[in-house]
C-alpha cells in the first residue's frame, strides 16, 4: 500500500481542512495568536477595541511577512 492510501479518513480530513484555511503554518499560528492575544486583551484586561484591533491586525500582517520572507529566502536569485 502506498503512503497515501494507508492514511486514515480523520487524518485526510484533517490535513484538507488545514490546508484549505491556512496552507502553511506560520500563517495559521499568526492566526491562532491573534485570536488568542484579543480574546485575553477584551474579555481579561478589558482592553480598549482600538487596541485589540491594532494588536490583531499587526499579529496577522507579522505572519504574512515570516511567510513571504521565507518564500522569498527560498528562491535563487535569477542568473545575469
Amino acid at each position: 500500500m502506498s503512503e497515501k492510501t494507508s492514511k486514515n479518513p480523520v487524518v485526510k480530513a484533517l490535513a484538507a481542512i488545514y490546508d484549505f484555511f491556512a496552507g502553511d503554518h506560520v500563517i495559521l499560528a499568526g492566526v491562532a495568536a491573534a485570536f488568542v492575544i484579543g480574546a485575553i486583551l477584551v474579555r481579561t484586561l478589558h482592553g480598549p477595541m482600538a487596541i485589540d484591533l491594532i494588536v490583531f491586525v499587526a499579529l496577522i500582517v507579522g505572519g504574512l511577512v515570516l511567510t513571504l520572507a521565507r518564500e522569498a529566502a527560498g528562491r535563487e536569485k535569477p542568473h545575469q
